[in-house]
């Protein structure tokens, strides 16, 4: 057991919304916050979050650094992470981006 350690950890939630994000909100988002969104049915916004800065590269010879995706209901999902703290550091980036652009939602 002491040979394990953690390399890619995904994490999943919810986040309590007040209403469910609308398209205005995931247009400010996008326009403010560097989000963007990778389907055409506009249901969810993603974002890479620039945390890491160690070198280590993935297959497509860029910067590897969590990657997260928040649906409409407030469901969200961060791939790529290392450790707890930062699951912590970023889900507190992702509620200061919300914070920031969509001020009703929470």
């Amino acid at each position: 057991m002491d040979n394990f350690k953690i390399v890619n950890m995904i994490v999943s939630g919810k986040i309590e919304l007040k209403k469910k994000m609308s398209r205005q909100d995931q247009l400010k988002m996008i326009m403010r916050a560097n989000w963007f969104c990778p389907r055409e049915d506009n249901i969810m916004i993603s974002k890479q979050f620039e945390y890491r800065k160690d070198g280590s590269l993935n297959v497509h010879k860029k910067q590897k650094n969590p990657y997260t995706t928040i649906w409409c209901s407030g469901a969200f999902v961060i791939v790529g992470l290392k450790s707890k703290k930062e699951t912590r550091d970023i889900y507190d980036l992702i509620i200061k981006d919300l914070k920031k652009c969509c001020r009703g939602l929470l």
